[in-house]
């Protein structure tokens, strides 16, 4: 099976492009085609927007009839030039022949009455019929079973289950509900597969059974078609995009597929198909193209389901240098599970790039494994995906994945992506990413790379020292013993000269040699030094007298540090609060 633009697409495509070539060649070919073209009608509606892989169906839906007009294509504003995006109210005038004065072979004079509003993603409860159809009347076709349709949506492991897993809880089916509904056969349903037909018509036999307001009370609606129009429609699913309604065939690549019934609901909410090397529903990774698990990271991002762990760009990414993150799987939490990075420091920037770790569990219970437990990067257009007013396919392609404790080199991008190990089962997974300049051999981690200069110390507070403590009088040394007497002279015959004039007062003879004066009296206790250190020790200053209060820092100490108060994690950062854990809790009951 094979998928392209707004539906799934059936593998016989090819043959239905030539069925449908040849149905508009015999219909030019019709006598006085045109004789019958009349003026042109204004109408005014709802502009919808549905690609069905063999054509792409615009139309019209007034708000006051609910009649539907096919147009020849996307309407272009006749003030501002541009194409008018589906979802806007618009007024413009039809021109129609006569025998199908809803099907506007032309149109003029287009314009926005009414810009499209933002499509709800969020805080969304879904009322949903189902009308399973059969035919009736001139031909009989019979459908799929109420019951199995049933089963496929409300089982604890149906689309119900995936869809709140998928969305973290943030979509959700508050009410299924599958109803048998014939219609009368025509050949508008049974020759040309026209969606349009098959839900007027499906509504009015509801509307029948079970009244207006019953009708009323639903939100979105979708149609499971009769046996054996695959070939003829083409497709086997479709949607609006954005919108309300889906149509399935009665097959299991339908009604009974999973993924094709998750991409027609996201059609809905405005996502755009996935693509791989240039070709669209390539994606195996996302129910988007052709996989079977849920939205890749750029589309979770999107619908407004999950939250990046960090927005990387020219202002906040120095070159060769990595920056490490610990990168939660999306299937285990909706906040901070990717990072984005808007390739601004390219000459020309034209994409983003997403990185997520895809891991099987939750709503990726049937992920591929060439994309479980790898970090899937993914590219897209980053004048959609920047502006969330911007309508239009961003391309969301993937680009390749890297396993654990792995590296990839993305030289579109100057990107250099390494991870890690595998974190808490596989749940996490350590990825280091840097952009460089020139070669991904200039990429460093922080330690590596040349650090910045330090900060500045911080200023000191300067607090006056005390003064210092008053000298120690040291106690005064004893005083020098007296001399010894001098020896007498020696005895001679002859009489000595006498001895030189003293100044000093000539002592008289000496007495026998005195006894050595007592010591010194000690000084007193409280004046008494401290033996002097042994040489080679520096002196040890005396204590500074106690304050009452508390001493004040050395000189050379920095200022006291308050401590800051410790940080307040009782509410979840802006953004959201984290993802409910993974949806094992069995289904509420429906209608």
């Amino acid at each position: 099976m094979a998928l392209h633009g707004g539906t799934r697409r059936s593998p016989v495509g090819p043959k239905l492009v030539m069925a449908y070539l040849l149905v508009i060649f015999l219909s030019l070919l019709g006598p006085g085609a045109q004789s019958q073209t009349v003026q042109p009608t204004k109408i005014e509606g709802k502009l919808v927007y549905k690609d069905a892989h063999v054509r792409k169906i615009w139309s019209l839906v007034t708000m006051s009839t609910g009649v539907v007009y096919t147009l020849p294509s996307q309407p272009i504003d006749a003030s501002l030039g541009s194409a008018i995006p589906a979802g806007s109210t618009v007024s413009l005038n039809c021109i129609a022949a006569a025998s199908q004065p809803t099907n506007c072979t032309a149109t003029t004079a287009a314009r926005i009455t009414t810009s499209a509003a933002p499509v709800p993603t969020t805080d969304l409860k879904i009322k949903l019929l189902v009308m399973v159809l059969s035919l009736t009347g001139t031909c009989t076709k019979t459908g799929a079973t109420v019951t199995s349709v049933q089963t496929a949506y409300t089982s604890p492991t149906g689309y119900a289950n995936f869809l709140r897993n998928c969305s973290y809880g943030k979509v959700v089916y508050d009410t299924v509900t599958v109803v048998a509904t014939p219609v009368a056969c025509s050949s508008t349903i049974l020759n040309n597969c026209n969606e349009d037909a098959m839900a007027t018509a499906a509504k009015a036999s509801v509307t029948a059974q079970r009244g207006a307001s019953f009708l009323n009370s639903f939100t979105h609606f979708s149609y499971v078609l009769p046996n054996g129009m695959v070939n003829t429609c083409g497709w086997v699913g479709l949607a609006e995009l954005p919108g309300t309604q889906t149509w399935y065939t009665p097959d299991q690549d339908g009604i009974f597929d999973k993924g094709t019934v998750m991409q027609e609901n996201i059609h809905n909410l405005n996502i755009y198909h996935g693509w791989k090397a240039g070709v669209e529903y390539n994606d195996y990774s996302t129910s988007m193209g052709m996989g079977q698990s849920c939205p890749s990271a750029p589309e979770l991002w999107r619908l407004g389901w999950a939250t990046v762990l960090d927005l990387l760009n020219s202002n906040n990414f120095p070159a060769n240098a990595f920056k490490t993150y610990t990168l939660p799987a999306t299937s285990a939490s909706s906040m901070g599970n990717m990072i984005k990075l808007q390739t601004d420091w390219m000459p020309s920037y034209t994409k983003n790039v997403y990185l997520a770790l895809r891991t099987i569990g939750g709503g990726d219970q049937d992920l591929k494994a060439e994309f479980d437990r790898k970090v899937n990067i993914h590219e897209l257009n980053k004048d959609i995906d920047n502006n969330f007013m911007a309508r239009g396919d961003p391309r969301v392609t993937i680009i390749g994945t890297v396993a654990a404790s792995s590296s990839m080199d993305l030289p579109a991008y100057k990107l250099f992506i390494r991870t890690g190990v595998l974190l808490e089962s596989g749940t996490k997974i350590v990825v280091k990413v840097c952009r460089y300049t020139a070669s991904s051999s200039a990429c460093q981690d922080a330690a590596q790379a040349s650090p910045p200069p330090p900060s500045p110390p911080p200023p000191t507070v300067v607090k006056k020292s005390p003064p210092p403590p008053p000298p120690v009088k040291k106690s005064p040394p004893p005083p020098p013993p007296p001399p010894p007497p001098s020896p007498p002279p020696p005895s001679s015959p002859n009489k000595s000269p006498p001895p030189p004039p003293n100044k000093f007062k000539k002592s008289p003879p000496p007495p026998p040699p005195p006894t050595p004066p007592p010591p010194a009296p000690p000084p007193p206790a409280s004046k008494k030094s401290p033996p002097p250190p042994p040489p080679g020790t520096r002196k040890s200053p005396p204590p500074p007298p106690k304050r009452k209060s508390s001493p004040p820092p050395p000189p050379d100490a920095p200022p006291p540090i308050e401590e800051a108060p410790p940080p307040d994690y009782s509410s979840p950062p802006s953004g959201g609060g984290d993802a409910p854990p993974p949806y094992d809790a069995p289904p509420q009951s429906w209608a």
